[in-house]
């Protein structure tokens, strides 16, 4: 998880101080330590969205809960990520290579409704 939180960081370019407070607030996460070891809050762990659960119970560690989201909100099956490439790629031909990336997903969406 780490490493997760390592990569994250330096793509979003964060600072090493803001890396080792996200580091320090996994901990208490992942061990379950002080609220997060009330059985309300493992519940609704289960139920509410990562964004939903990471607002409402991370103010105390709001590095560690950005890191979290961006890495909660990523595909977890190659499906998704597949299934993005291929609309992606009939949209944004050869012909097309001067689309910004806001009117490929706008051509995405059309193409996508229309099917």
């Amino acid at each position: 998880m780490i490493n997760h939180i390592e990569m994250c960081s330096e793509s979003n370019k964060k600072s090493a101080r803001f890396l080792a407070k996200a580091i320090e607030g996994m901990n208490p996460f992942l061990n379950k330590e002080g609220h997060f070891s009330l059985a309300t809050t493992i519940n609704k762990g289960r139920t509410f969205s990562p964004h939903t659960f990471f607002d409402l119970f991370c103010s105390s560690i709001p590095e560690f809960a950005e890191i979290a989201m961006r890495l909660a909100s990523k595909p977890s099956a190659p499906g998704a990520t597949e299934r993005d490439y291929k609309d992606t790629k009939f949209v944004w031909t050869k012909a097309r290579n001067r689309l910004t990336p806001e009117e490929v997903e706008m051509l995405k969406y059309r193409t996508a409704s229309f099917v």
